[in-house]
C-alpha cells in the first residue's frame, strides 16, 4: 500500500493554481486547442470572455501553471444565466495532453468546485470527451452520465458550399448580423426562439438582453 502512494506522489506535477490574468489569454487559448481540437478558440476570445461574463455569471477562470511559469490547464466555473432553474453552476477544464494525468486536472476543479459552492450552486454540469480517460475523471469526483453530443467540423476554405436558394421563398431577406448593427434585439428575439427547444440538462430561460450581449 505505501508503495502504491508513493508512486503517485511521484506522478504529481507541482503546480500553481491561480486566477487568470489578461497576460495569460495566449497559453490558454493553446491550452483550449490542444485539449479540445474542435473548439475554434483565439487568444483575443479568451481576453473578451474574461472582461464582459455577465455579472451574474459569477465567473471564476483559473489557470494552473508548472514550475516554469507555463500554462498547463485551464478552467471556467459560475452560474449558468440561461438556466430556469436557480444554482445551476457549470465548470469546464482543458489540461494539456502533456500534463495529464499528473495531478492538473484535480487541482483545478478542486478549486473550481469551492467556488461554486461558495457562489450557492446546487448542481453543477461540465462536458467531457469521449476519450479513455476524461469520463473515468469525472466519475471517480461523482459527477454522473447525462447525454452524449457531437461535433460536426466544415473547413469553409476549401468547401464546395452550395448556392443560397435564388430566389428566396416568399417575403424572406438574406441579411448579415452587420444589417442589425443599430439594433441587434431582433437577433436576440430569433436566438431565444431557437434555444428554447434545444436538448439540455437544464430548462432554458432566455438571459436578459443585456448580458445576451455580453455572451456574444
Amino acid at each position: 500500500m505505501r508503495r502504491g502512494l508513493l508512486t503517485r506522489s511521484l506522478r504529481r506535477m507541482p503546480i500553481n493554481v491561480r486566477g487568470f490574468r489578461p497576460e495569460d489569454a495566449e497559453q490558454t487559448a493553446e491550452v483550449r486547442r490542444a485539449a479540445v481540437p474542435h473548439m475554434v478558440c483565439t487568444a483575443e476570445a479568451v481576453a473578451w470572455e474574461a472582461a464582459h461574463a455577465p455579472k451574474a455569471m459569477r465567473l471564476r477562470r483559473l489557470v494552473a501553471e508548472d514550475v516554469e511559469g507555463r500554462v498547463v490547464g485551464c478552467t471556467d466555473s459560475g452560474v449558468n444565466v440561461e438556466s430556469a432553474e436557480p444554482g445551476q453552476g457549470f465548470l469546464h477544464t482543458a489540461v494539456s495532453p502533456d500534463a495529464r494525468g499528473l495531478g492538473v486536472g484535480d487541482a483545478l476543479v478542486s478549486a473550481a468546485e469551492a467556488h461554486l459552492t461558495s457562489i450557492g450552486a446546487v448542481d453543477v454540469h461540465t462536458w467531457v470527451s469521449d476519450d479513455a480517460h476524461s469520463p473515468g475523471f469525472a466519475e471517480r469526483r461523482a459527477y454522473l452520465r447525462s447525454r452524449p453530443a457531437r461535433f460536426l467540423h466544415l473547413e469553409l476554405a476549401g468547401a464546395d458550399l452550395p448556392a443560397p436558394p435564388d430566389p428566396l421563398p416568399l417575403d424572406l431577406e438574406l441579411c448579415t448580423a452587420a444589417d442589425f448593427s443599430a439594433d441587434l434585439r431582433p437577433l436576440y428575439e430569433a436566438d431565444v426562439d431557437c434555444v428554447a427547444d434545444e436538448p439540455s440538462d437544464v430548462v432554458a430561460a432566455p438571459a436578459p438582453f443585456d448580458d445576451w450581449l455580453l455572451l456574444n
